[in-house]
């Protein structure tokens, strides 16, 4: 009767420590938990930096050239001070911690653009109308007595993923924290030496022991193990002279959490699309060659390049210069030498980047229909506008 007490027991026990894991894995991360974590990470903050600084420190130009006024506007976006590779920065970080970024235009008082100014997205409600369109924006700031309302003309409100089922998609960062939990959880017996007393690394020497003496000392082991749900068993050996303890001078924790520290920067690096080199780590692999390597990171920002050509471009060069064909361009570079021709010629053709980036690159002048990115080599299909 004890013993299938005791296994009832422990099965609550294992099923009350799934639901727990449950809840926290399922419970979302409110936008101040998300800047809390960025701000607080010695991983998160270096890598997400890395990736926004890269994109907002790429050289950038306004075609076709010699439009003046849009090349003016985008030299001093605003009174505050900021460049464009600022107001870049701050949208590209926004868009990793909570996913989402907002971006006032201001306009003078005969409605032309005048600024831009970065937000907080946080302060930012949607009003929708009843087909489910944005209708207008309302800045609220917590702490204070301010509203103020924008129509959707006035203001830049981009989700960075979107989902059907999410309006605001999911954070890259909330995702890095499930991954991170699920890893706790998996090696929770670590979290438990840090609130209970923990067994010393070492090894318990025993003496001989009469049979009842040494199955009551067995049992008692097991019933210790099963209430905690925990494998914290003691080392014993048995029959050794002058029973003591036997210390081990390196402890398994030790060695344990660092590898634990690893696997999170794993988690965040391979999430949010950094190599281990570029946050000044070495790769361990040893098969990651410079030229997968460059292909890695040219193919990350290369999105991101795209996505802020695109959010300039329909939401703000229009306000400019009306339905004109003008664009802003982002210029890929390397700046720690020279990309061999061979590589940009077969990074054109895998679809990576388009001609004039690889011309770009080399020193060449554009050529006309150079800024069409084709599909792999090897694939058929009509070849894709980068802008």
């Amino acid at each position: 009767m004890q013993a299938t007490q005791e296994k009832v027991g422990a099965m609550s026990t294992k099923s009350r420590n799934v639901r727990e894991y449950e809840g926290v894995l399922s419970a979302a991360l409110s936008d101040r938990d998300l800047r809390s974590m960025y701000e607080q990470s010695s991983a998160v903050r270096p890598a997400i930096d890395y990736v926004s600084e890269t994109v907002g420190n790429l050289s950038w130009q306004i075609l076709p050239k010699g439009n003046k006024e849009v090349e003016s506007f985008f030299m001093e976006p605003n009174k505050d001070g900021d460049d464009i590779g600022s107001i870049i920065t701050q949208v590209i970080t926004d868009w990793m911690v909570v996913n989402r970024c907002s971006v006032e235009k201001v306009r003078d008082r005969g409605g032309k653009l005048a600024e831009v100014l970065i937000r907080n997205p946080s302060e930012i409600r949607v009003k929708y109308d009843e087909f489910g369109k944005i209708e207008s924006y309302r800045r609220t700031i917590d702490g204070i007595s301010y509203e103020e309302e924008y129509g959707r003309e006035d203001m830049i409100f981009q989700v960075f993923m979107k989902s059907s089922w999410k309006k605001f998609g999911t954070s890259i960062l909330q995702t890095i924290a499930n991954e991170v939990i699920a890893l706790l959880f998996s090696t929770h017996h670590i979290g438990k030496t840090f609130t209970s007393d923990e067994i010393p690394p070492g090894i318990l020497l025993l003496d001989r022991l009469s049979r009842p003496e040494r199955e009551r000392f067995e049992k008692k082991k097991e019933r210790d193990k099963d209430q905690g749900d925990l494998d914290l068993r003691l080392k014993v050996l048995w029959g050794i002279k002058d029973g003591r303890w036997l210390d081990l001078k390196k402890s398994f924790k030790d060695v344990q959490m660092l590898e634990l520290r690893q696997d999170i920067e794993k988690i965040v690096f391979r999430n949010v699309g950094v190599l281990p080199l570029e946050m000044g780590l070495s790769d361990k692999t040893g098969k990651t060659t410079a030229r997968e390597q460059m292909v890695i990171s040219i193919r990350r920002l290369s999105t991101l390049k795209r996505r802020i050509e695109n959010l300039f471009n329909k939401f703000i060069i229009p306000d400019l210069v009306g339905n004109a064909d003008v664009t802003f361009n982002l210029r890929l570079r390397k700046e720690d030498g020279d990309i061999p021709f061979s590589d940009l010629r077969s990074m054109v053709a895998d679809g990576l980047l388009t001609a004039n980036e690889a011309r770009y690159e080399l020193g060449y002048d554009e050529k006309e229909g150079g800024d069409v990115l084709y599909p792999p080599r090897g694939n058929t299909g009509i070849p894709v506008s980068v802008t």
